[in-house]
């Protein structure tokens, strides 16, 4: 499923990723409410990934994965953002989800690979790719709460299934 959003013409790139990548770890991640309830009851499995994408002109959030019954995970996804709009995470909360992204962001540079990778996408966005484990520092909680709040519009939600080939 994907989930376009509105750029407002000020954002800034950094700080508008480091904000979404902790909110999907808070939604998502494999040690979420959601994530746990959902895999133990069988609704999504292992595969079930997220992601967001993001360009000075365009960005998107895309849940992924292989389920049984994809238009009843795209339904929880739902509820999910639902609840958390009128119940957002505590700060604590938040604390851990940030400790994860900045970690992961370090841990990054341990493959030659994904340096690389990092180091032309910094090239071609004209930033440092150094630059990011700083703004995720820096990342508050209230602009966490808002970027979620005033984002993830359902509205603006899609679900796309692949099915296997029955032949």
């Amino acid at each position: 499923m994907g989930i376009k959003e509105s750029i407002p013409k000020d954002d800034d790139d950094l700080s508008r990723s480091a904000e979404h990548a902790v909110i999907l770890q808070l939604l998502f991640g494999s040690s979420s409410e959601f994530y746990c309830d959902n895999y133990a009851s069988g609704l999504i499995s292992d595969r079930f990934t997220y992601s967001y994408y993001n360009s000075r002109d365009w960005s998107y959030i895309s849940i992924e994965g292989a389920a049984d019954d994809p238009e009843e995970v795209y339904k929880a996804v739902c509820n999910e953002i639902a609840k958390r709009k009128e119940v957002f995470f505590t700060e604590e909360e938040f604390n851990r989800a940030k400790k994860v992204i900045y970690a992961t962001e370090c841990l990054s540079f341990n493959s030659t690979s994904e340096t690389a990778n990092r180091l032309a996408a910094a090239a071609l966005e004209g930033c440092d790719m150094f630059d990011y484990a700083s703004v995720i520092g820096a990342t508050t909680y209230e602009d966490v709460k808002n970027r979620f709040i005033s984002g993830y519009d359902m509205e603006k939600s899609v679900l796309s299934t692949v099915y296997p080939d029955e032949d």
